[in-house]
């Protein structure tokens, strides 16, 4: 941060800035199933995005897109 100071790099320097001031902050990492109920555990989570991804690729196929 001293260093982005001194090199007037000011861009830099702010995005250092924010991150002390603004600390950690955890990545929460949840979302919902097809029937609305909440999923949290992380290889559930993965599935449920994969399962999402692969419905909006075959959808691309069916307009020509793919």
């Amino acid at each position: 941060m001293e260093e982005a100071s001194r090199q007037k790099e000011t861009r830099k320097f702010y995005r250092e800035v924010n991150i002390i001031r603004k600390g950690y902050k955890p990545r929460i990492g949840m979302c919902k199933d097809k029937k609305g109920n909440l999923v949290t555990e992380k290889k559930k989570v993965l599935q449920r995005w994969a399962e999402h991804f692969e419905l909006l690729n075959s959808h691309g196929d069916e307009d020509g897109a793919g």
